[in-house]
């Protein structure tokens, strides 16, 4: 579009050919919708969505509900909360995280592992909670900071930008895998050294491949007592994914030489 080349139609065409499909399709990578929706259906029978979670449902939708989320209330506000009412209650609804990625959760449990545990009055609980309140606290400075400093706009506000998202993934109380693709989808637009590169693109191989289309962590299985013949072989096959992608940039496939005899041009 900036080269002229296509017109405006051409681009709304294409993304309507891209969005239509997810429009009717279930929710990938991601059963967060199914969470909205419960928050909703709390709220609707009656319940406070800001202190019960999806479990006090007697729906079969709180089975679509991320086993994570299930005690989870809501987070989110009254405007939300309304929009996830009236979708319940159109729909008569009847049909069927990896803490340790988040620096905050990190530090609250090593910390209480090595230290909490053996002092009275200490809750592993309340190490998650005090940890993770200071890492909104820490993620709003940077964010402050990184907003402040892209003020000129430019290549500056995109590298900005990049910080803060990679910001977001490491402090945000609870994270998961595939989060950390938002900043290097903004990173990918500045120069790299090739070795950097790849070791990035194999990491972000895996970081999708280990999260299924129904947005379960394949290291979560073990939570539900899968099976470890299937587990460990899926798990490794997307280390190799990565590893593969990454050597093949380091790598690339040669080019066949040019054919003599040719026609000269």
């Amino acid at each position: 579009m900036l080269a002229r080349e296509v017109g405006g139609r051409t681009v709304a065409v294409t993304a309507a050919a891209w969005t239509a499909p997810l429009i009717i399709a279930p929710p990938l990578y991601s059963r967060d919708v199914y969470s909205y929706l419960a928050q909703g259906a709390v709220a609707l029978r009656g319940f406070d969505p800001y202190s019960r979670g999806a479990a006090v449902l007697d729906l079969p939708l709180r089975g679509n509900v991320a086993g994570l989320w299930q005690e989870t209330p809501s987070p989110y506000g009254p405007l939300f909360l309304l929009l996830g009412k009236g979708t319940v209650w159109l729909l008569r609804s009847q049909g069927p995280l990896l803490t340790w990625m988040s620096l905050p959760a990190t530090a609250a449990e090593l910390l209480y592992f090595l230290i909490g545990r053996y002092v009275p009055g200490f809750t592993h609980l309340g190490f998650l909670t005090f940890f993770r309140a200071a890492g909104v606290v820490v993620l709003a400075g940077v964010l402050v900071r990184q907003w402040w400093l892209a003020r000129e706009g430019g290549v500056e506000a995109v590298r900005r930008a990049t910080i803060a998202l990679l910001a977001a993934s490491l402090l945000a109380p609870s994270v998961l895998p595939w989060y950390f693709t938002w900043a290097l989808a903004l990173g990918a637009t500045f120069a790299w050294k090739d070795r950097r590169i790849a070791v990035l693109a194999g990491v972000s191989v895996w970081m999708v491949l280990v999260t299924l289309p129904d947005g379960t962590i394949v290291a979560r299985w073990t939570y539900d007592s899968m099976n470890p013949w299937v587990w460990w072989p899926y798990l490794a096959a997307t280390v190799v994914a990565g590893m593969w992608v990454g050597r093949a940039l380091l790598h690339p496939a040669r080019q066949p030489a040019p054919v003599a005899g040719g026609t000269g041009e």
